[in-house]
């Protein structure tokens, strides 16, 4: 199922270039666990970064619905959560994701978090 673009932008309508998130994953039972990331939005889409090894990759697997919210940095809620589906971008996809992550970079790149953390990464795709 395909989301309509016109409804993907109000979705994200308040949502500014670069930001913080909390992405809310659900594990299998429903219990569900935010985290806050940060996300660069391209068109009607938000696009994020997180290493291979967390274990909100292996939730999104099971259940790719998600909710996001704009937060701050302790993930204190600045909005109103939004049903989302994440996609988690494959190999064929990586470039697009690097460069969608690379604004991001550029803007903290005096985060602890960037300097510290060289794991491999998988890119999210937020529709």
């Amino acid at each position: 199922m395909r989301l309509n673009p016109r409804l993907s932008e109000e979705k994200f309508k308040d949502y500014k270039d670069l930001g913080l998130i909390s992405l809310e994953t659900f594990y299998p039972s429903g219990k569900s666990i935010a985290t806050p990331i940060d996300y660069h939005k391209v068109d009607a889409k938000l696009y994020a970064s997180t290493a291979q090894t967390t274990h909100k990759i292996k939730r999104l697997r099971k259940n790719p619905k998600a909710t996001v919210a704009l937060c701050n940095y302790r993930g204190k809620l600045k909005s109103d959560k939004v049903e989302v589906t994440v996609h988690i971008m494959g190999d064929d996809e990586e470039e697009k994701g690097k460069e969608m992550i690379q604004a991001i970079q550029k803007k903290f790149i005096n985060r602890i978090f960037y300097l510290f953390n060289r794991a491999p990464r998988f890119y999210l795709e937020i529709s």
